[in-house]
């Protein structure tokens, strides 16, 4: 962390358009180069970055000046030339390279002295230098709700939400997806965990599931899944493909208190963000027990303290992890380990 009062300058990242591959360029460029034709669906997320993202880096096209050097499309599935030739080309200025990988997968990075931000990350593989980038949707209380967090009367069960795919819903899907081989790891730990909930006499539960993944959902399929976060206490939250969760990052703009299961994620800025405080932290080894979690956490709190609960995790949200002040963290720990050459890796 930076120090209070302490003023850095910003650091400077050698990249220029030249360095493009036929892929999105990083959301740091957004501010200078422009958003990527996808802006529009998500401008209540990246509408305050874009505007006033300016000036937390500078950009320059001359490597001797540069603290880091930032290949401007990150890294891709199956390697990006461009990162490599600009790694060798850091190495010779004897810079680091900062590096994105926005996948479901977790191939090595075969770069040294890098500062790897990845989205899908597990922490018993993770070498010190990958770190984890939250995977950005949308900002749920701005889009679908009334942009602040409100109170609500404490109900003597907890109400779960959860609207998305599970690995079936019913015995003639779980047979069809069994023969099809469709029936993922990931999918059963979802599965698992709604069905337990659901079988709880502990438990309310307001889930909607779906018969397909909802990563390219419609507008009005995308507003039923946020009104569901908005209606709740509590959101379901565990992985998909990748060891990561876009629902993590919704829930929390939500100001919705996150039953998660821990696949051994490694979650962004978990030096300074006490996680377990503030979610339901299930380990997903103890999914069977996610009830037992839930009901003990809900009856620990009153209608205060749950809705001072639920307003923190909007505002460790607010502080560290929309992109506006992801960004910004990233510059301060950038700047500091180029002031004062400290690792700063967290």
């Amino acid at each position: 962390m930076i120090e209070p009062g302490e003023s850095l300058p910003p650091p400077r990242l050698f990249t220029s358009q030249e360095w493009l591959e036929p892929a999105e360029y990083v959301h740091l460029l957004w501010p200078e180069w422009g958003a990527s034709h996808w802006h529009d669906r998500y401008r209540d997320l990246f509408a305050d970055f874009i505007t006033h993202g300016n000036g937390l880096f500078t950009l320059t096209d001359d490597p001797a000046s540069a603290d880091f050097f930032l290949p401007p499309c990150g890294w891709r599935d199956g390697g990006s030339p461009a990162a490599l030739r600009m790694a060798d080309l850091a190495a010779r200025y004897g810079r680091p390279i900062l590096v994105f990988y926005n996948s479901d997968f977790e191939e090595p990075i075969p770069i040294d002295d890098a500062l790897i931000f990845r989205t899908s990350i597990t922490a018993a593989n993770a070498r010190p230098n990958e770190l984890a980038w939250p995977a950005w949707t949308c900002d749920v209380l701005r889009t679908f709700g009334p942009g602040h967090v409100e109170p609500r009367t404490k109900t003597s069960r907890p109400t779960v939400g959860y609207c998305g795919y599970i690995d079936y819903r019913n015995v003639v899907e779980r047979v069809q997806r069994t023969l099809r081989g469709q029936i993922a790891p990931w999918s059963k730990l979802r599965g698992e965990a709604v069905r337990t909930l659901q079988a709880s006499p502990d438990i309310n539960t307001r889930f909607v599931l779906r018969r397909r993944f909802g990563g390219h959902a419609g507008a009005m399929q995308r507003e039923e899944y946020g009104r569901n976060m908005l209606a709740c206490d509590y959101a379901l939250v565990a992985r998909g493909r990748g060891n990561f969760s876009f629902r993590l990052y919704e829930a929390m703009s939500a100001g919705a208190i996150p039953v998660f299961i821990d696949s051994d994620c490694r979650l962004p800025f978990d030096d300074v963000i006490a996680y377990r405080q503030f979610f339901v932290w299930v380990p997903a080894s103890d999914v069977s027990s996610i009830a037992d979690y839930v009901a003990r956490f809900h009856a620990a709190h009153d209608a205060d303290s749950l809705y001072d609960h639920r307003r923190r995790i909007r505002e460790v949200y607010d502080r560290y992890l929309e992109p506006l002040a992801f960004h910004r963290e990233l510059a301060l720990r950038m700047a500091r380990r180029a002031m004062h050459g400290c690792p700063d890796s967290g």
